[in-house]
């Protein structure tokens, strides 16, 4: 009994940073919508702050990008990551093991948020978080 116990909280553990077969579906889905014109570098970054944003907060990845990103919500989203191909879903389901399987090294200095201030301004949320990094199109801040 104590056994099984154990295992259950160790698997409880490892799922708060670690996505599970489901949540990495929506992960790479949501890393090609929200920055497959950045590359592999932008779509990294992106992952990076999906992980930041889940181990702080201790929510399940799959909460982390229902909560805050958008790219995620599109209607047409599986019609847009077929249209993109199979390289960059190759790609992005590398970026996912990458990040949160083999917990490859943060690229984006802890950020949690994210955004293209030159196409959409600075949010209103950014205005009390430190600007940590800017890769690509994308500006990142830590809460």
């Amino acid at each position: 009994m104590r056994a099984i116990m154990l295992l259950i909280f160790l698997l409880c553990l490892l799922s708060s940073v670690n996505a599970s077969a489901l949540d990495r579906e929506i992960v790479y889905k949501t890393l090609i919508a929200e920055a497959v014109s950045e590359g592999e570098t932008g779509m990294r970054a992106v992952a990076c702050v999906i992980r930041n944003r889940s181990a702080i907060n201790n929510l399940r990845v799959e909460d982390v990008i229902a909560k805050g990103f958008y790219g995620s919500k599109r209607k047409d989203l599986d019609e847009f990551v077929n249209n993109q191909g199979a390289r960059y879903t190759k790609l992005a389901r590398r970026i996912v093991k990458e990040i949160f399987i083999e917990d490859y090294p943060d690229v984006t200095n802890g950020a949690t948020h994210f955004e293209n201030i030159k196409a959409f301004g600075v949010p209103y949320w950014a205005k009390d978080m430190k600007q940590v990094a800017k890769i690509g199109s994308h500006t990142f801040w830590k809460e």
